[in-house]
């Protein structure tokens, strides 16, 4: 309702004048995840999210605006704990905060205790984006081959906040986090999001040979020819996500409205 007595009129000018806004100006209000939200609906505006998932040099300026406002986030920046994982948490088991999901994409965090993993896994036909937040996160990834989806290169990497890495449908696809030893938050944009029904299962591997890709030799000739060796499996029984409790500042919908 409207409020009586004098103060209406100030009200009715402060939302006229709001209305009238510049983008800019909208920018500058709206709070980090808000204008993560507003760079990610222009680039769907402009662009499939199919093409953007093909990768190459055209989808990685496409998503320049993006990277732009992860460059400048960090978890003081969303007011998100560090560690936001509880003391009393199962010690392989993940936290997760959603942020926001949308048709054509989905923003999550993951939050890991010391030494926890996500095993590995695929992104079929999408593109995903993980900024870390705290923290530091070892990267272990596959390219894959477009017709038979086997790997057919492997990279290791560790990133430390605020870092970001990316993949695409046959860059990256098929990988594994292992957090450092003081745990990590990471955030996790899906362009776009697992669909069962467009073909967008997620899939578990596994190394064939049962060891855990961590503990294999890099010094080894056969270093190469064991960790492409991988196979398809079933979701690990330890691994297991929960939702836990923040402070985390949330996407304004109401910056969001005025921006569309």
């Amino acid at each position: 309702g409207i409020s009586g007595g004098g103060d209406s009129g100030s009200k009715a000018t402060r939302v006229e004048a709001t209305a009238m806004a510049s983008p800019e100006e909208v920018k500058t209000k709206a709070n980090a995840l808000t204008r993560l939200v507003i760079e990610l609906r222009k680039l769907i505006s402009a662009n499939d999210p199919a093409d953007i998932a093909c990768g190459g040099k055209n989808a990685r300026e496409q998503l320049e605006p993006v990277f732009a406002v992860l460059k400048k986030l960090a978890a003081d920046d969303i007011n998100l704990e560090s560690p936001v994982i509880p003391s009393s948490f199962p010690k392989k088991a993940l936290g997760f905060l959603p942020v926001w999901e949308e048709r054509d994409f989905e923003i999550g965090i993951f939050a890991f205790p010391p030494g926890a993993k996500i095993p590995l896994h695929n992104h079929p036909g999408m593109c995903v984006i993980s900024h870390v937040l705290y923290g530091s996160v070892t990267t272990r990834s596959f390219d894959v081959d477009g017709k038979s989806g086997m790997p057919n290169r492997y990279r290791e990497t560790t990133l430390t906040a605020p870092q970001t890495d990316t993949l695409f449908a046959e860059e990256g696809n098929i990988h594994e986090f292992t957090a450092g030893p003081n745990g990590c938050a990471i955030l996790d944009i899906l362009l776009p999001p697992y669909s069962d029904m467009d073909g967008r299962g997620c899939t578990y591997y596994r190394a064939s040979s049962g060891v855990d890709l961590a503990d294999l030799d890099a010094a080894d000739p056969d270093f190469m020819e064991k960790v492409l060796n991988i196979e398809k499996c079933g979701q690990p029984d330890w691994f297991a996500t929960y939702r836990i409790p923040s402070k985390m500042e949330k996407v304004d919908e109401i910056v969001l409205k005025r921006e569309t």
